[in-house]
């Protein structure tokens, strides 16, 4: 038991040393930020609906807009 609380804590350690690092490198913000954002001309223009659409502005759900039987209310969030 004892052995295993210590492995625990030096991956506890171990992990936090490596997003430390990963999050002090110069460049991470400059590759990450913005990455997977998409424009709500291009949601538009592309017909893009879901988690995608909505992220880029849009309060559009193709559930609610164009509903049937297997969604249910999925709209307003009743089952």
């Amino acid at each position: 038991m004892i052995q295993t609380r210590q492995l625990a804590q030096q991956m506890r350690r171990d992990v936090q040393e490596l997003v430390d690092m990963l999050l002090s490198t110069p460049n991470m913000e400059q590759r990450t930020v913005g990455i997977g954002r998409l424009d709500p001309e291009i949601a538009r223009d592309f017909s893009n609906v879901g988690p995608m659409v909505r992220a880029s502005g849009h309060a559009r759900d193709t559930r609610a807009d164009h509903p049937f039987v297997g969604y249910g209310s999925a709209a307003d969030g009743s089952p």
